[in-house]
């Protein structure tokens, strides 16, 4: 454990010798404790900043995108816009992004014949790389090759980020990587806007 009053000492002694490599030394140290005890100091709680995020886009209408999906077709919000949306941001490397997958399958399989249209918006991988995550999950929602201009339109920051948008084009719920239950949460927003 640090000491600082013995560097208090070691400090003062050096600045009354006027010693040149001991002051150095001492200042080296100062900043390298320093250093790593901010290092560790918590940064804002991501439970937080993912709460504000959703604040900011919760009630608000969606911003308007259109998306190159993996077999060469273009969906946009303007083209559909009796749909319900779950977008889900994500990346093959993602590991959260894969624990949720199964869970917007089962949400694709439940509510596809409703007008829920799932779409698994990939940022960074190729398109056989996402095809080949499809393949061999058994995930048969939409998948989308996503671009800046959507990611930056949608503010997204982390992986995975669902976006949850209603029939009338307002976004309804946001989640900022995964939760275990968050999954049921995202299951009761849509069968709300269901009977809506």
């Amino acid at each position: 454990m640090f000491d600082i009053k013995k560097f208090e000492v070691m400090l003062m002694k050096a600045l009354f010798k006027k010693n040149r490599v001991i002051m150095l030394a001492a200042l080296v140290a100062a900043v390298a404790i320093i250093a790593s005890v901010s290092v560790g100091l918590p940064r804002k709680n991501a439970t937080v900043e993912a709460a504000q995020i959703s604040e900011k886009w919760i009630g608000k209408p969606s911003p308007d995108f259109t998306l190159k999906t993996l077999d060469g077709k273009k969906i946009a919000l303007a083209d559909e816009p009796r749909s319900i949306w779950v977008l889900d941001f994500w990346a093959v490397s993602c590991s959260p992004c894969r624990r949720l997958s199964p869970h917007l399958q089962t949400l694709h399989a439940r509510y596809a014949s409703k007008g829920v249209s799932v779409v698994g918006v990939n940022v960074g991988d190729s398109p056989s790389a996402i095809s080949n995550y499809a393949r061999d999950n058994k995930l048969t929602y939409t998948m989308a090759v996503g671009d800046m201009k959507t990611v930056d339109a949608f503010g997204v920051y982390a992986f995975p980020t669902v976006v949850i948008i209603d029939a009338k084009g307002t976004i309804r719920d946001v989640y900022v990587g995964y939760l275990p239950g968050w999954e049921q949460k995202m299951e009761s927003t849509i069968k709300q806007i269901l009977e809506d």
